[in-house]
Formats: C-alpha cells, sequence, structure tokens
C-alpha cells in the first residue's frame, strides 16, 4: 500500500491519465490521495483505508453515519465571507468559476478570460492565494496552475 499513500504516482492508463491532465479535471499527478485524506479528516470523517490486490486498488470512503448532522454543521461553518477581502469582480468571478466547476486555471487563461495584462493577472491570482482562497501549484518547470482550496 506505500505507493499509493506515499504519493508516489504510477499511471496504470497513460491515455486516461493524459485526457484528465489536459482537460483540468486532474490539476497535478499524484496528490489526490493526499488532498482526499485531508479533506476527509477536514471535515469530521475517517481518513479513507487503500487497499491493493494486484493491479487492482480500493478506496474505503467512510461516511458520517448518524453524526450527519455534525458535518453538516461543519461544512456550512466552513462558509467564508468573502466581503470582508476587499476583492475586485475578476477576483470574485474566478472564484466562482473555479468552486463551480472544479477546475484549475494558469495566469494566461485568467488573462484571456478577464482581458487583462500579465501584471494585472499576476497580482489578482497572488492576492487570492495569499488570502488563502487559492492554492498554487508549479507543475514543471515555470507552468503554474491555480485552483480553489
Amino acid at each position: 500500500m506505500n505507493n499509493l499513500e506515499d504519493g508516489n504516482s504510477v499511471r496504470r492508463n497513460e491515455i486516461i491519465c493524459n485526457l484528465f491532465h489536459h482537460t483540468k479535471y486532474m490539476e497535478q499527478y499524484g496528490t489526490g490521495i493526499e488532498r482526499i485524506k485531508t479533506k476527509m479528516i477536514e471535515h469530521g470523517l475517517p481518513a479513507p483505508k487503500f487497499e491493493l490486490n494486484g493491479n487492482f486498488f480500493k478506496v474505503i470512503l467512510y461516511g458520517p453515519g448518524e453524526n450527519i448532522l455534525k458535518l453538516q454543521d461543519s461544512v456550512h461553518a466552513n462558509k467564508i465571507d468573502l466581503k470582508k477581502y476587499d476583492l475586485n469582480d475578476r477576483q470574485y468571478k474566478l472564484l466562482e468559476i473555479l468552486s463551480q466547476n472544479n477546475e484549475n486555471i494558469t495566469n494566461k487563461e485568467y488573462r484571456e478570460l478577464f482581458e487583462v495584462s500579465r501584471s494585472t493577472a499576476a497580482r489578482d491570482l497572488r492576492r487570492l492565494v495569499e488570502l488563502n482562497l487559492i492554492q498554487k501549484y508549479e507543475i514543471s518547470g515555470k507552468e503554474v496552475i491555480y485552483s480553489i482550496k
């Protein structure tokens, strides 16, 4: 099991993996398992269990059981009041897009989407990262993507 939980990425189907990566359903190789574990624990749920059997693996995600109401309260408690951050309209729109579509964005895509300069895009994205509202992932070399926290 150490390969799965240690973040050692092994592509079992190169074609599907590349497809998901290029369609932005996967932001970075080898980060999914740790993100699943972190999110489950953040929501008061037990960490998932991973089982490896030959070429197959199974993930067991534990639900809240009789504590469903406590889980719902904790999810609502994590809502953020964005008004206190003094964001511009582009930043609000980006957060809406990223959270609704579970997408990632690059600086170039941000510039094209909002028709702004490279420096404006960098400033807007940097501010959102500093406020801990989005995450910055360095993929390779100069390639950077941003996703909702």
